[in-house]
């Protein structure tokens, strides 16, 4: 006989019945087989008991459509809408039994079986009597072992409201355990503070009052699932570190006689859906937070923007964009019109080709803008392009489109944003034009210009340097430093007047003379002027402005040689009446001696005879000086002690100062080494200094020992040696200052030619050093001689 496979829907006592007489085989003639159960209370008593036995349960009774072979539904809900709802939900094969028919069934079958077994019941008495205990005592474990094991925390009071079942769930959940509670009527002090009754007990006391007050107060409801039972959620503050939120489900227990014999109570700890729930809320608060966010930043940024959505429909056209287009968003939003503001005629823009993923085909629409991928947003494009009807004179605008993309990486929109840039691109070409008229005067400068970045290399070379040095520009900028155009003397001296100031503040130099040398390692006189550039108190390079001198140099010395020759006609006449004074003295000592030699008196003619001397020196000091002043002439260099030449002059003139009542002192650096110097033309020129500074000392009238000459050596820095000669004399007035080298001018009277300075002037200038006095009244006078330093020189 073929076997009826029964599936069932509500797992309650109806349920339990139904599955213990199939159990009982009490319907063997129709061969029952139960299949599944499905019940949307998890913890209902036949859900338990199927599972208990391996008997598929579901919490949605559609899965038990889907059972192979299944032939019959029996539906205990009790719900006649829901059993309608079967009839039309299930498979056509599949015969239904609501709870109505059900019951009959029940009623039926129950007779059937009473009327079967009345006879063998009284023979068997006894024998059932003792088997049906030992089924309670089974029914007992079965029912303590289903409750002590279930993972649902449960808890069983009796009628006297005192604990029977605390099983090892409840345990975890509360902290209490079983053998503390049971036989107690504490079960309120795991959830409450002070004593008061459970759902269980209400349930026990079957208070109406207290229900409705329950129900009122926390939303208790009757369970959809077990009849006569409630179900309510409450969270307790005080169990768990952060308090649970509990479901609780509570059912009376009946005797057969339907006696209220105590009550069952479940727990479902459901904090973590509670924590879920609050955080979804919290999701979807912060989510329309963030799209109020997001909104607020699209209309209020000052950047215009719109965007599209996946169908090209304008969603978002902000404040910044109606600005920009004169386009306002009421009549954008909604629109595919988002070409209008940029084109005379219909076409994607680059948002419309990005969300339709398609871009190389028409990359040729963008040809000329410069698209390119963005080098910040992932899968985004930016370009440049001028609109001419754009704004009054059109704009140039440099726009940026990113895609939107979902969780899935689906693209669902675009923005688009803009910047106007038409300012920076009028800049820019400003910027272009007075570069190129900042490189036209650079190049057509008729100075020679200079320039160099932070490591000394040459980044600008103009014509005018060209010209000058004889190297073309591309064979100097970006390939030599400006110490390969130097010798190495000079290039020390330039590095020095920009960081001294000799020639200026520190970090420029004002026309200073140097050497630099030619393509062809030829020496060139220049004038330089320069400053240290500076980028955020940052030295990043130099610029020098040069200037040929060799031109200047030629006119100044055919000027100074015309001025000699004028100035020796004006000397000559000047001083007639010194050279006469000296040819008197000749014709004096011609005399003597005449007349010696006719007395024959040799005593008077070594008298006459160095009469003639003196005066014949003399004659020949001032046809030396003016022809040293009238020539050109080169030093004849050799490397020279500057301390024994101020010897050799001092033991020279030491007599003579003698005489004058003047004394020398010596201050000389023993440090000095030898100098690159003409030494005879320098031997003359300290010569002159130091017999001017003892004819000053004398002058004024001292003859009583109180005159004094000090003569010093040292060593400047960027110099060879300074010789500085001082005495104590009368001193010059400004008049006196004045004409001291620009005039043949003399303060000695007879004694003086007027050559002396300008002589010593010439040689000191020929040797590229520097002459320089200072002198007051009644307080003398000092002369400084400074000669430079020849690096490298090794003598001839």
């Amino acid at each position: 006989m073929k076997k009826y496979n029964v599936a069932i829907i509500g797992a309650g006592p109806g349920c339990l019945a139904i599955m213990d007489m199939i159990s009982r085989d009490q319907l063997r003639q129709l061969q029952m087989h139960i299949v599944g159960i499905a019940d949307t209370n998890l913890q209902a008593p036949g859900l338990r008991q199927a599972q208990a036995l391996n008997i598929f349960t579901t919490s949605n009774y559609k899965d038990l459509f889907n059972i192979p072979d299944l032939d019959l539904i029996i539906e205990l809900t009790g719900d006649p809408d829901f059993s309608q709802t079967i009839q039309h939900e299930k498979p056509a094969h599949v015969h239904l039994m609501d709870h109505i028919v059900a019951r009959l069934f029940w009623d039926v079958s129950h007779l059937e079986y009473e009327k079967l077994h009345v006879e063998k019941e009284i023979e068997e008495q006894s024998q059932e009597l003792e088997a049906s205990e030992e089924e309670a005592r089974r029914q007992k474990r079965t029912a303590e072992g289903i409750i002590y094991g279930s993972p649902t925390p449960m808890f069983v009071i009796d009628k006297n409201h005192k604990i029977i079942y605390w099983n090892k769930a409840c345990e975890k959940l509360t902290g209490f355990s079983r053998k503390k509670m049971i036989g107690t009527n504490r079960q309120w002090e795991p959830f409450y503070r002070r004593k008061r009754p459970l759902l269980a007990d209400v349930i026990i006391d079957n208070d109406s009052e207290q229900i409705k007050k329950i129900t009122r107060k926390m939303g208790l409801h009757r369970s959809p699932v077990v009849e006569e039972g409630y179900e309510v959620e409450y969270f307790v503050p005080h169990l768990g570190e952060d308090g649970t939120h509990l479901y609780i489900n509570a059912a009376p227990i009946k005797d057969d006689a339907g006696n209220i014999q105590g009550a069952i109570i479940t727990y479902q700890d459901f904090s973590e859906r509670v924590k879920m729930t609050q955080h979804l809320k919290a999701s979807e608060e912060e989510t329309r937070k963030q799209k109020r966010t997001a909104e607020g930043i699209i209309y209020g940024s000052p950047i215009p923007m719109f965007v599209l959505d996946k169908n090209h429909k304008i969603t978002y056209w902000n404040r910044a964009v109606e600005r920009l287009t004169g386009f306002r968003s009421e009549e954008m939003i909604g629109t595919d019109r988002q070409w209008e503001p940029f084109y005379p005629h219909k076409r994607p823009i680059l948002a419309d080709f990005l969300i339709n993923d398609d871009l190389e085909p028409n990359k040729k629409l963008y040809k000329g803008m410069h698209l390119r991928k963005s080098p910040m947003v992932e899968g985004a494009y930016e370009a440049e392009h001028f609109f001419p009807h754009l704004g009054e004179k059109g704009t140039h605008l440099y726009f940026n489109t990113a895609p939107i993309k979902d969780d899935s990486g689906n693209i669902q929109g675009a923005v688009i944003t803009y910047q106007d840039f038409s300012e920076r691109v009028k800049m820019i070409q400003e910027i272009e034009r007075r570069e190129i008229f900042v490189q036209n005067l650079i190049q057509n400068s008729i100075d020679g210009i200079i320039a160099t970045e932070a490591k000394g290399k040459i980044v600008i070379f103009n014509r005018g340097a060209a010209e000058i040095l004889g190297y073309a520009p591309e064979e100097i900028i970006g390939q030599k430093s400006y110490l390969k155009i130097l010798s190495e003397e000079t290039g020390i001296a330039i590095r020095d007047a920009f960081y001294g100031e000799e020639y200026g503040p520190p970090g420029k130099i004002i026309n200073m003379e140097a050497q630099f040398l030619n393509k062809a390692n030829e020496t060139i006189p220049l004038r330089l002027s320069g400053t240290l550039l500076y980028e955020e108190e940052k030295e990043v390079g130099s610029v020098v402005f040069i200037q040929d001198l060799r031109e200047i140099h030629r006119l100044q010395r055919e000027k100074e040689h015309a001025e000699r020759m004028a100035a020796i006609g004006r000397t000559v006449a000047g001083v007639a009446h010194y050279i006469k004074n000296i040819l008197n003295g000749l014709q004096g000592g011609a005399y003597v001696i005449n007349s010696a030699m006719g007395k024959k008196d040799h005593e008077l003619v070594q008298k006459g005879w160095g009469m003639v001397e003196k005066n014949i020196d003399q004659i020949s000091s001032i046809v030396t000086d003016m022809l040293i002043y009238s020539s050109e002439r080169k030093p004849i260099y050799d490397l020279v002690n500057p301390n024994e030449g101020v010897a050799e002059v001092l033991e020279l003139m030491w007599e003579r100062a003698k005489l004058s009542g003047a004394v020398f002192v010596r201050k000389l650096d023993p440090e000095l080494t030898p100098v690159a110097m003409d030494k005879t033309a320098i031997h003359n020129c300290l010569l002159n200094l130091i017999g001017n500074a003892i004819d000053a000392c004398t002058l004024g009238g001292i003859m009583d020992g109180k005159g004094v000459v000090t003569v010093e050596t040292d060593k400047p820095s960027g110099w060879g040696v300074r010789f500085r000669i001082t005495d104590n004399g009368i001193g010059m007035d400004e008049d006196a200052k004045k004409k001291l080298f620009t005039e043949f001018f003399t303060t000695k009277g007879y004694k003086g030619s007027g050559l002396g300075l300008p002589v010593t002037q010439k040689i000191v200038k020929e040797h590229g050093g520097r002459l320089t006095f200072r002198s007051e009244v009644g307080h003398g006078t000092s002369f400084s001689l400074m000669l430079p330093e020849k690096v490298g020189f090794q003598g001839e």
